[in-house]
């Protein structure tokens, strides 16, 4: 059976035009190709914030359980709009929330950790010729509770499926299909690159860029899996960056995370310490060195880096007023540099354009680089 694995982020779902186009573009291909498809959704742009801002306005100390709920309507509601425009082209539907698509979790809510996969119910429904239309993000736990994955972890939720389902790629749709070497909005001279290696890209993701969950990355290197990103303007479609692991290219990428929290701490037993507690809770970060002292960056969007650290009693400093800019060189190691949030934007642009002014050949700063 030909399984298509297609991810549609929040910034692919902008409007019900897009809703539109996507059914199009899925119907376009079951028609030509006989291809059987899962839809993996996100929630539309900016609605899981709006969600989840009602219920800060009942109760900021929620628990997680209930975070969780709330945090699924969002893809929920993608979920039904999907199924609504799929059946307006004539194709049969099932749409499955994090209680009935197969994945299987602990109860971390808002982290949650995925421990089992049973996809034979999709795999039968498939087989039935429906269109298979998933809320990305979500799992449930054995006792039968809905859990949340983290905040964009719809990649994650196609990547599982198409690794489960034999598929050896999965696309994902987004309006920036291609990947820079830097936040163009921030670098004006990004370069976007036609393909990049499954792990400069994951690479950088560790380090807070959000072209594609870590976690989907970690599966498709384990799997050799491509990762197509892509777009659909009036029905047309188009490929942006092609991420697989028999890239291998000579471009460097710049990161600047401004939303994350930078943490220092003053000697190793407090870093390893906080680094297994981070861990334990799923909780997304890099670790690193600058000049003798150790740092964690969290780069997990949806985690109050104040909260975190008093919560899990971490024996660390915040640095508010630093920034932490990356150089991921080809073959994936990682320069360092914390600066000041002042001049971050102006070094990152400095460090991108030296790469590139100087062909690529950049030399490595040998006190802060590490190989990953």
């Amino acid at each position: 059976m030909n399984i298509s694995i297609l991810k549609f982020g929040g910034s692919a779902l902008k409007t019900l035009q897009d809703f539109r186009n996507a059914a199009y573009h899925i119907a376009h291909r079951v028609a030509n190709y006989d291809e059987h498809i899962v839809v993996v959704v996100s929630a539309m742009a900016g609605e899981t914030d709006a969600i989840m801002s009602k219920g800060s306005e009942l109760n900021l100390h929620a628990s997680g359980s209930s975070r969780d709920c709330l945090m699924a309507v969002g893809e929920t509601m993608s979920a039904a709009l999907m199924a609504f425009a799929l059946e307006n082209e004539g194709l049969m539907v099932r749409v499955l929330n994090g209680l009935q698509c197969g994945i299987h979790s602990d109860d971390n809510f808002c982290h949650a950790n995925v421990e089992r996969v049973d996809l034979s119910d999709i795999f039968a429904s498939l087989q039935n010729g429906n269109i298979v239309v998933v809320t990305g993000g979500q799992a449930a736990t054995e006792d039968g509770r809905i859990t949340y994955l983290g905040r964009n972890t719809s990649d994650l939720t196609a990547a599982i499926f198409a690794e489960h389902l034999g598929s050896r790629e999965f696309e994902v749709f987004s309006k920036v299909p291609k990947i820079y070497s830097a936040d163009p909005h921030i670098i004006p001279s990004a370069i976007a690159f036609e393909e990049i290696s499954l792990k400069q890209i994951s690479a950088a993701s560790k380090l807070g860029t959000k072209a594609v969950h870590q976690g989907a990355l970690e599966i498709a290197k384990k799997n050799r899996l491509r990762i197509l990103r892509r777009d659909i303007n009036d029905s047309e479609i188009s490929t942006g960056t092609v991420i697989s692991s028999d890239t291998e290219g000579d471009g460097a990428i710049v990161v600047l995370d401004e939303h994350a929290g930078l943490i220092r701490f003053w000697n190793t037993k407090s870093f390893i310490n906080a680094e297994n507690s981070l861990n334990q809770r799923n909780i997304k970060h890099y670790p690193f060195t600058d000049n003798g002292t150790f740092y964690i960056s969290i780069t997990d969007r949806g985690v109050n880096t104040q909260q975190t650290v008093s919560e899990l009693d971490l024996e660390g400093q915040i640095l508010e007023e630093k920034s932490m800019v990356a150089l991921v060189l080809p073959g994936a190691k990682i320069e360092t540099h914390v600066v000041s949030r002042y001049d971050s934007i102006k070094t990152a642009r400095l460090v991108h354009d030296k790469y590139y002014n100087l062909g690529k050949r950049h030399r490595a700063v040998k006190s802060n680089s590490i190989d990953v």
